[in-house]
């Protein structure tokens, strides 16, 4: 029924991965174009989305139909005089077009529970049959669910861009080569394009019974959050916590998955263990001499802690480690889960590690 989808599969796509290039002309100077060069990011921005849409194939909706592509402010990291390459970073901003969100969480919750999504918009239980829920589509929502919950944040998504500008050998042009990875972008591009054409099929079913579209499908402007953020490393506590957890979820599906332009090395996370110091002792700790124990605990969010460990702050403002090897994917799903409903956790075999924080050996729903 729906021939602009590949047929479904069993596994998750691994992103494809390229260089792009593109040459400009900047006349005779021997000095790289600067990065902030609306012309370098104008080229950026265009590689950047011509990279999702290979990474979207054959969906039919792609890249510019569903979000807004920004470049925020660009930085100099580096410049080489004697190959004249100037070495730059930034950060774009993907930001849902009017209506698209909408779309995608209509989507969401039918692919979740399409009886129940029926009745909550509205749309005759018996139509139900003639809506069909393809295993693609089933599989790109999953994706989403794992770092999301059956919800999509109305936060735009962020992906850092790291570009070379290049003097072309034995010529007076520089061309601007891309590095980035699409891990934590085009499984939502995927779940936006499904939607959209998920969208038009429910209204031809709804037409074809004769039946009107319900209010619930009549879509307005999407609020666009209050801030964006645009320089490199920037962006609210809320909004680098949001981008933490797209990684974690993606490195999980995507396992594997290297940077798009394999010439540029990927960047080891930055480690955060010093924030465990900030936290007060206020959590219980097992009593002297009676061994690890299994408490319950309200947690708030988690981050890595460095490359061998995640923190997970709970309620009342403790920091507990754990190591990041002895993680499974469900534990992640868990805590996304108690999190998002706030409720609290089994925290297995928990020690006190200093005055101010512990450790724990796994986690569970219930102790």
């Amino acid at each position: 029924m729906f021939h602009h989808l590949p047929k479904a599969k069993s596994r998750l796509l691994v992103v494809a991965l390229a260089i792009s290039t593109s040459v400009l002309l900047v006349g005779c100077g021997p000095e790289a174009p600067p990065c902030s060069d609306p012309l370098r990011l104008e080229s950026v921005l265009r590689m950047v989305a011509q990279g999702h849409d290979e990474d979207l194939g054959t969906y039919k909706f792609k890249t510019a139909d569903i979000v807004s592509l920004e470049a925020g402010t660009a930085a100099v990291t580096s410049y080489d005089e004697s190959i004249k390459r100037r070495s730059c970073e930034v950060h774009l901003t993907f930001t849902f077009k009017p209506t698209v969100l909408q779309k995608m969480n209509f989507y969401m919750d039918w692919m979740g529970n399409p009886l129940g999504a029926a009745l909550k918009y509205g749309i005759p239980p018996e139509l139900y049959w003639n809506v069909e829920r393809s295993q693609q589509y089933k599989t790109d929502a999953t994706v989403i669910r794992v770092v999301s919950g059956d919800r999509v944040s109305d936060a735009p998504l962020r992906l850092p861009v790291t570009y070379k500008i290049v003097k072309d050998e034995g010529a007076n042009t520089f061309s601007t080569s891309t590095s980035y990875s699409t891990a934590t972008t085009t499984p939502y591009l995927k779940v936006a394009s499904n939607a959209l054409a998920f969208d038009e099929h429910m209204r031809s079913v709804l037409k074809a019974h004769g039946t009107a579209v319900p209010s619930s499908m009549q879509y307005g402007q999407v609020t666009q959050p209050a801030v964006v953020a645009s320089a490199a490393g920037g962006g609210s506590p809320s909004e680098r916590e949001e981008e933490l957890k797209l990684q974690r979820a993606a490195d999980m599906i995507l396992r594997g998955n290297p940077i798009r332009g394999a010439d540029l090395p990927q960047s080891a996370p930055a480690a955060t263990g010093a924030a465990q110091a900030s936290a007060p002792p206020t959590a219980p700790a097992p009593a002297s001499g009676s061994g690890p124990e299994s408490l319950m605990s309200l947690i708030t969010k988690y981050e890595p802690c460095g490359e061998e460990a995640v923190c997970l702050h709970t309620g009342k403002g403790n920091v507990v480690w754990m190591q990041a090897s002895m993680m499974r994917r469900m534990d992640y799903a868990l805590l996304d889960k108690a999190i998002s409903s706030k409720t609290p956790v089994c925290l297995r075999d928990v020690t006190r590690t200093d005055a101010k924080n512990f450790a724990a050996d796994g986690l569970d729903s219930a102790c």
